[in-house]
């Protein structure tokens, strides 16, 4: 990752609260969804990594064929390439950044409702993403988001 602490690099546990919250929030909230964070090398040099309108169609198209209703996209285009994206969904959200030259996409996926369909419409987003476009290494990760009840 690109932060560093002291450094080297920040892990997770960084940022961990080093007091437990306590009260009615913490005791009683359930956990609130899936967050997928995904870290590509080697893609090919694909017009969709370069190119806002062609990441944009792909993205959107993944997204539905995934079981997602989209709600907005908004793409931005680098000079002279690359490509910022997000799109946001009902219950969730996809946002993905490119590097051309380098092959490199930084991915970012999330899904409200931590249940079993959830997790398998954000896998599949995740996978058919990856699927397209085809890196050649990847890093991922996986958080569940929210706070696990304590009693």
């Amino acid at each position: 990752m690109a932060s560093f602490q002291n450094g080297g690099p920040i892990r997770a546990s960084a940022f961990a609260h080093t007091q437990p919250r306590t009260g009615p929030a913490r005791t009683q909230a359930p956990l609130q969804g899936i967050h997928l964070l995904a870290e590509w090398y080697g893609c090919p040099r694909r017009e969709c990594l370069r190119k806002s309108e062609r990441l944009r169609t792909q993205c959107l198209q993944l997204a539905k064929e995934a079981g997602f209703d989209v709600l907005s996209a908004h793409f931005h285009q680098f000079d002279p390439q690359g490509v910022m994206g997000a799109v946001l969904m009902v219950d969730g959200h996809l946002a993905i950044h490119t590097w051309p030259d380098t092959g490199f996409v930084a991915v970012d996926v999330y899904a409200c409702h931590l249940n079993p369909a959830s997790r398998a419409r954000a896998r599949c987003l995740l996978d058919k993403l990856r699927d397209c476009l085809r890196p050649v290494w990847a890093n991922c990760s996986e958080i569940s988001r929210g706070v696990a009840d304590a009693a």
